[in-house]
């Protein structure tokens, strides 16, 4: 009878392990203590492409690796010799072998069971190949963001910071402790963020932003230029939990773009200065001979000249070739001026009268008079080019103009400067308080600002000595 019913306990234990091992969601062996297999489910047979049947009564290192089978052997040992519910290999990387030699990534978890013939062990074992090719993908995602150059930066919907990468430490001087949790307020202006409020909008309703051009705020307080990438964080439902943004310095390029700039216009004055002094060559080769051939002409007609009224007549023309000849002098030293200076201050002001033409609606007329480009000290003629950009700027704002001259002219202790328009006076209060800076640079070098009264239009004139 004991036989009997130690066989029909056998039995029902048998029942039930093979239940369990149907019911378990994982696939699932059972092995002894010799290692050998003593059942298997039907998932074990579809994960190693192979029927469960054909499993059971082999050693379970047939489900490994050839290079894992001795290491196992000695784990597989030691846990019979103390069964406790728990995963295999913890820290490790565990492989399963297929049937047809493929290898792949599992988990494996271990429990002992308890039976009459000796103890045994049920693996419940689980391929986690989807699981590593995507930890694989955040590590790479971690290790590009890490390494990256740029200022990586997420923060949730209140718009506080949530992770901080180095490159954003090497750009904005922050240290990860100290930045995380406070709000993205402190590395931007009010201006910059109300723009950046409108991007998130927009990212957050399923819309994309480009790049952008803005200005971000470093630790010590300094404005930096950076290029601003805004992207969606989801979680696995598809909702937008918050946002990443990638500050990129973009200094260089702006460096590059105005020394570009810059090279263009140079090129460009470089282009009229030769026209400059191929118009100085031909007034100083033909011109002024021709003036003054006509002159020595005019000279021996006017000795054979009757009545003498008439020969004080072509003296007079004669006088004024003369001064015709000292005129056409004083433009070729101008122009070879020009030549030795590219950027002195006859050019800027050229070049700046030349772009108001777009505000103003026509061109100015610009005169000069004297050695402008030697004898004006740097200093002051930076205060020459930002009288005459803000003087046009307030005619081109109120005047209402037709016609604009600028005259710069330096005599051997003083420069004037003089703008006159034709459009209708100084009745604007803000055109008059917009001629306060200029008075101001005057008197900062001991010069004045004049508004002579005139009949129609406006006269500035602007003083200062030279030393």
């Amino acid at each position: 009878m004991a036989t009997v019913g130690r066989q029909s306990e056998t039995d029902m234990q048998g029942s039930f392990l093979e239940a369990f091992l149907e019911l378990t969601p994982d696939a699932a062996v059972v092995v002894d203590a010799g290692g050998t297999i003593r059942a298997a489910n039907d998932l074990v047979g579809s994960m190693f492409g192979c029927s469960s049947e054909s499993l059971v009564g082999q050693p379970v290192e047939v489900l490994l690796p050839t290079r894992f089978r001795r290491v196992h052997e000695g784990h597989r040992q030691g846990y019979v010799a103390s069964p406790t519910a728990r995963p295999m290999g913890a820290n490790l990387d565990l492989y399963g072998l297929r049937a047809d030699g493929s290898e792949f990534p599992v988990d494996i978890s271990l429990a002992p069971l308890a039976n009459y013939d000796g103890p045994l062990v049920v693996a419940a074992i689980r391929d986690i190949t989807e699981r590593k090719r995507a930890q694989d993908v955040e590590a790479r995602l971690a290790a590009i963001i890490t390494s990256s150059d740029d200022a990586v930066v997420s923060f949730d919907h209140a718009k506080d910071i949530q992770s901080w990468n180095p490159g954003a430490h090497r750009l904005l001087g922050h240290d990860e402790p100290d930045i995380i949790g406070r709000p993205l307020s402190v590395l931007l202006t009010d201006e910059e963020e109300a723009a950046l409020d409108a991007h998130l909008r927009e990212v957050a309703s399923g819309g994309r932003v480009e790049p952008y051009d803005a200005q971000a705020v470093h630790r010590d307080g300094h404005m930096l230029d950076v290029a601003i990438t805004i992207s969606p964080l989801r979680d696995r439902r598809g909702e937008v939990i918050g946002f990443s943004m990638l500050m990129r310095d973009i200094s260089a390029r702006l460096r590059a773009a105005a020394e570009l700039a810059e090279a263009r216009r140079v090129h460009e004055e470089l282009l009229l200065v030769s026209d400059r002094e191929r118009i100085a060559r031909d007034l100083h080769d033909l011109v002024i001979q021709r003036v003054f051939a006509a002159g020595i002409g005019l000279q021996s007609v006017a000795r054979l000249a009757e009545p003498p009224e008439v020969a004080m007549r072509i003296l007079a023309v004669v006088d004024e070739l003369d001064d015709t000849i000292r005129e056409i002098r004083s433009t070729i030293f101008s122009l070879e001026s020009e030549r030795r200076v590219v950027a002195g201050l006859r050019s800027r002001v050229m070049a700046l009268a030349s772009r108001s033409a777009g505000g103003l609606g026509f061109e100015p007329a610009v005169r000069f008079t004297g050695p402008v480009d030697s004898l004006v000290p740097d200093e002051v003629a930076e205060h020459v080019v930002a009288v005459v950009r803000e003087a046009l700027s307030n005619v081109a704002r109120h005047a209402q103009a037709s016609s604009v001259t600028v005259e710069v002219i330096v005599g051997p202790d003083e420069l004037r400067l003089q703008v006159t328009d034709d459009g209708k006076g100084l009745g604007q209060p803000d055109r008059v308080s917009g001629l306060r800076n200029l008075r101001e640079r005057a008197e900062s070098l001991g010069g004045s600002l004049e508004l002579p009264p005139v009949d129609a239009g406006t006269v500035v004139v602007w003083r200062v000595p030279l030393g």
